[in-house]
């Protein structure tokens, strides 16, 4: 078996941005325990040393609702 290696992956979940930091490993986490739950054994995981708030950036997006007469 062969290992692959996706480098510069970026994640983008939403969140409250109260603690990006914190939301972004919970984040990872989730995503982590839902492919170690993946029934084809694709064993994936991402996996990361730390992170920090230069790893992190929050973005505010206001939706705009159109209402139709």
């Amino acid at each position: 078996m062969k290992t692959i290696t996706i480098k510069n992956l970026v994640i983008q979940v939403d969140g409250k941005g109260e603690n990006p930091v914190q939301e972004a490993q919970e984040a990872i986490d989730a995503i982590n325990l839902a492919l170690q739950r993946e029934p084809h054994g694709l064993g994936a995981q991402i996996m990361v040393t730390a992170i920090d708030a230069d790893d992190v950036t929050v973005e505010n997006f206001d939706q705009d609702i159109d209402e139709e007469d």
